[in-house]
């Protein structure tokens, strides 16, 4: 998954928080107190930041930390175009 993780935080740094929110991650009010700490921890570099979130996920939720679950995530955000990149990818 950390292929897939670097591939889609190069993409979608501006984007990122919404992603993680669209995610199973944690419950609603501990996700923005993860945002927040991924932000303070990583501030001025969005995409690291996009990253981590990613890696937060497949920690808090290694059953369902699947390429499938993030494609559905990022269809919730309307980033198609990362959805296709990302299903037509042969390396992943």
């Amino acid at each position: 998954m950390k292929k897939i993780f670097r591939f889609v935080s190069e993409r979608i740094p501006l984007q990122w928080k919404n992603l993680a929110r669209e995610l199973p991650i944690l419950p609603d009010d501990l996700i923005e107190a993860e945002i927040f700490q991924i932000e303070e921890m990583h501030r001025g570099n969005l995409k690291e930041q996009a990253y981590r979130s990613l890696i937060v996920w497949e920690t808090s939720e290694p059953e369902q930390c699947t390429k499938e679950m993030l494609i559905t995530a990022l269809k919730d955000c309307r980033l198609n175009l990362v959805v296709k990149e990302l299903s037509t990818q042969p390396w992943i």
